[in-house]
C-alpha cells in the first residue's frame, strides 16, 4: 500500500477480499482511496488472477504490459528502492517479503484510516472495551499463542500457560503500586482458573476484535506475532515480545517501556 501511494499505481488484491468487510477500507481522500481501496475488477477475482500468474511466469512474459514477480521461500524485497514493479501496466505478484519501511512510515496514517475498523466491528469493540478493559486501573493485554506456536520454528515461541502465568505475576509486582488488570487473548480456549489471584478478563470475541482490543490497552506482552505488532503499528500501544532467551530480563524491558505506576 506504501509503495502504490508512493508512485501512484493502482493496487489490487484478491485474497484480501474474504477480510473486507472486516476494515474501513477508505482514507477519505478520493485521489487515495482510487489506487488502493477494493474496487470491483474482473482481476479481483482470486483465481483468474493466480491464473494470469502462473500463466505469464511459465511463458516468461516480461513487458510494458504484463510482467510477474514471484518470490521464492525466505526471499526478501525491497520496495523503498526497487521500482521496476511501476515499468508494466499489470504486475501479478506473489510472495511474501515484500518490505518498504519508508513507504510505509510515510503513508501510515492513510493505511491506518483504511484499517479502522467496518462500523459492525467498531461497535462491538467498543462493547467488549466496555466490558473488559477497566477504567481506573493499567490494563495490560496478554497474547497468549497456542496451537500452531507448539511446533512453529521448533516451538521457539511457545510458552506454556504457566509461564504466561508467572510473566504476569511479574507484571503484576512490577507496578505494586497500581491496581493491574489484565486482558487475555488466544486462539485457545483458556480457563481463567489458571490465573488465580489475579485480576483476569478473558477475551471472546473474534479474532480482529480481540486484536484491537489488545491495542486498547496500555501495555501489551506475547510471543513474536504480527497479531500483536499490528496493535502496536495502529494505536503505538507499548508492545514486549516474551523471549525465551531474554526471560531474565523482563523487568528491565518493563522499566524501558516508561509507562508510570
Amino acid at each position: 500500500m506504501g509503495f502504490c501511494l508512493r508512485h501512484h499505481v493502482r493496487l489490487i488484491n484478491p485474497a484480501f477480499r474474504i477480510h473486507e468487510n472486516e476494515f474501513k477500507l477508505s482514507t477519505g481522500n478520493k485521489e487515495l482511496d482510487s489506487l488502493v481501496s477494493p474496487q470491483r475488477s474482473i482481476l479481483n477475482s482470486y483465481e483468474l488472477s493466480n491464473l494470469m500468474l502462473k500463466l505469464c511466469r511459465k511463458l516468461k512474459i516480461n513487458n510494458s504490459f504484463f510482467s510477474v514477480k514471484s518470490l521464492a521461500e525466505g526471499e526478501s524485497y525491497g520496495l523503498d528502492t526497487d521500482i521496476s514493479l511501476t515499468h508494466s501496466k499489470y504486475n501479478f505478484i506473489s510472495g511474501w517479503l515484500y518490505r518498504g519501511e519508508e513507504n510505509m512510515a510515510k503513508h501510515k496514517n492513510a493505511i491506518r484510516a483504511m484499517f479502522s475498523l467496518s462500523a459492525s466491528n467498531q461497535e462491538q469493540l467498543d462493547e467488549y472495551v466496555e466490558k473488559n478493559l477497566s477504567s481506573s486501573a493499567l490494563n495490560v493485554g496478554v497474547h497468549i499463542r497456542q496451537g500452531d506456536y507448539e511446533t512453529f520454528e521448533g516451538g521457539k515461541y511457545f510458552f506454556e500457560l504457566t509461564e504466561y502465568r508467572d510473566y504476569m505475576k511479574r507484571v503484576k509486582d512490577f507496578y505494586s503500586e497500581n491496581e493491574v488488570h489484565f486482558l487475555v487473548c488466544s486462539n485457545a480456549d483458556i480457563d481463567a482458573s489458571i490465573f488465580e489471584g489475579l485480576n483476569v478478563s478473558i477475551g471472546k470475541g473474534k479474532a480482529v476484535v480481540d486484536m484491537y482490543a489488545l491495542s486498547a490497552c496500555d501495555l501489551v506482552i506475547g510471543p513474536p506475532s504480527t497479531f500483536t505488532m499490528w496493535g502496536n503499528f495502529m494505536t503505538g500501544v507499548r508492545l514486549i515480545q516474551l523471549l525465551k532467551s531474554e526471560k531474565a530480563s523482563f523487568e528491565a524491558k518493563l522499566a524501558e517501556i516508561g509507562i508510570s505506576s
